[in-house]
């Protein structure tokens, strides 16, 4: 998964809107920075807070050298676009091209609505993804399905793509993880990983983890300046 690139895949896992009050937004803003955390790692005792065990976890088990960023920000000039047009319109544009959406906003929390329904298929009852990011789709519909299906539920929502306004500027979460679950044997029995998930870190990750679980996240931002 490529990485600013990867923002449009990886984000539709996650985001769908409900309607509420209309908030009228108007302007283009364009990426300038992206602001980049330092990464942590959490098992279902807490954090970790020893930089040696974290750097170790990572450097262990991520899938490339380059799968978490550099730490600070960076340049970011020209990654990303997004315009908002008349009746609660916008257009969002990477390197991949355009996209329109319908803008619905709650104070500073913006979501742009796709018009296409999307369907996730569950194969457990509360998915990581689920348990580690904040902003869950707001309106969305699960069927429990049989479990000849190999599937535990199937959920269908409206793709969001969710910013938060600040001040003359908008700023765009991104998640990468690095998920590993192992055995009493000490052997990996699971491992999940994606990079720049457009959500924002639950700050109770570690009490959703059971014994074995151990998650490496990083939380970065794209912001973009109103021109």
């Amino acid at each position: 998964m490529k990485r600013i690139l990867a923002i449009i895949g990886a984000a539709a896992m996650l985001l769908s809107c409900e309607n509420g009050a209309v908030t009228e937004y108007s302007g283009t803003y364009k990426s300038k920075v992206l602001e980049v955390s330092s990464i942590r790692v959490f098992t279902a005792k807490g954090e970790v807070t020893d930089a040696s065990v974290v750097k170790g976890f990572v450097k262990r088990r991520q899938s490339s050298t380059s799968f978490f960023y550099a730490d600070g920000n960076q340049n970011a000039d020209g990654k990303m676009e997004i315009s908002f047009l008349t009746d609660r319109k916008a257009q969002v544009t990477t390197s991949k091209g355009y996209d329109a959406r319908t803008v619905i906003g709650k104070g500073s929390d913006i979501y742009l609505e796709a018009y296409t329904t999307t369907v996730r298929m569950n194969k457990e009852a509360e998915p990581l993804i689920d348990k580690l990011v904040t902003f869950l789709p707001p309106n969305t519909s699960t069927t429990p399905l049989a479990a000849t299906t190999g599937y535990y539920s199937k959920t269908e929502y409206r793709h969001c793509y969710f910013v938060k306004q600040s001040g003359d500027a908008v700023r765009f979460p991104q998640l990468t993880y690095l998920y590993v679950k192992v055995g009493t044997d000490k052997k990996v029995v699971k491992k999940e990983e994606s990079q720049l998930v457009n959500n924002v870190l639950n700050g109770s990750i570690a009490s959703k983890l059971s014994d074995g679980d151990t998650i490496a996240v990083q939380q970065s931002y794209i912001v973009l300046q109103k021109l």
